[in-house]
């Protein structure tokens, strides 16, 4: 099992929290920091559950978002449930669209309004460990 490590920078932290591999973007989302987030995530993501938190950074348009879940397909080995949280109606439809995007075997995808429900969503069937 590799070793989980949290990486927090100016524009994102990323860090392991109860069975949950949680990225929360603190400023602008692009496309460069979308995919250097991924590449950050897919190496230390040890559980398969991720927790996308857009919550407090404004989100891109289709183009972008379309950009963001090829690069995702490509980068991943291995089976994920990832959970995005949006605040705002815009934000929210746009997630949505990169789960729509970002369609593949072994990848579920589902937006939320909050952290409670996106955790109770990843975490359903886990047992304590």
């Amino acid at each position: 099992m590799r070793t989980v490590k949290s990486i927090d920078t100016e524009d994102y932290s990323i860090f392991l929290e109860e069975h949950v591999t949680v990225t929360r973007f603190h400023n602008e989302l692009d496309v460069s920091m979308a995919m250097r987030a991924i590449d950050k995530v897919v190496e230390l993501d040890v559980t398969g559950r991720r927790l996308w938190d857009i919550t407090q950074c404004l989100i891109l348009n289709v183009e972008q978002i379309r950009q963001i879940a090829e690069y995702g397909k490509a980068k991943e080995s291995m089976p994920v449930k990832v959970a995005g949280i949006a605040a705002d109606h815009l934000s929210f439809g746009l997630l949505r669209m990169l789960g729509v995007y970002r369609t593949q075997e072994d990848f579920v995808f589902s937006v939320f309004r909050n952290e409670q429900e996106a955790r109770a969503w990843l975490l359903d069937g886990v047992q304590d460990q």
